[in-house]
């Protein structure tokens, strides 16, 4: 009677191992390359088995294959108030980002100056494709007006806001 050996491929990415049971001298039969899911975190790429495969059977083996690994990268966007992009970039996941660019700037109105203050939300390490908008302190813009009564009193000035009523 024939001996029976196995042939095991371990794939390492969730699936069930492959089991084959040949004859002493059978021709191996490959499975196709496997493919492991990528998480948020990385990326794998089949990069072959553990050993070199025989392709005649002499005796139980196991294969197990193996996986280059790459850390993911996320698009990580610095925005102004007004949706300009300010700085774009990849950040490796678990990394926090920084932003390296030139102080947001908002410009004046009539009414207030603006001051960058800081991002909408806390700088935290990248698990995916983030957006950050920068937001401003505001302060009132104080008008002066002067009175010169000429008179030899002195001057009245007052401040205001702009659209007060004078």
């Amino acid at each position: 009677s024939y001996i029976d050996y196995t042939v095991t491929f371990v794939l390492g990415n969730g699936e069930a191992d492959i089991v084959r049971t040949y004859h002493y001298y059978d021709t191996v039969e490959v499975p196709e390359n496997p493919e492991k899911a990528s998480t948020a975190e990385y990326s794998y790429e089949f990069a072959g088995w553990d050993s070199e495969i025989e392709t005649k059977v002499k005796g139980n083996v196991t294969y197990t294959a193996k996986y280059n690994e790459r850390k993911n990268k996320y698009t990580v966007t610095f925005k102004n108030y007004n949706g300009t992009v300010l700085e774009e970039k990849k950040v490796e996941y678990g990394l926090v980002p920084t932003y390296t660019g030139e102080t947001p700037v908002k410009v004046a109105d009539e009414t207030y100056t603006y001051e960058f203050k800081n991002w909408d939300k806390k700088l935290a390490p990248v698990e995916g494709n983030v957006e950050y908008t920068a937001e401003y302190d505001s302060s009132y813009i104080d008008y002066t007006v002067t009175f010169v009564l000429g008179n030899g009193e002195a001057d009245i000035v007052r401040t205001y806001h702009y659209g007060d009523t004078v």
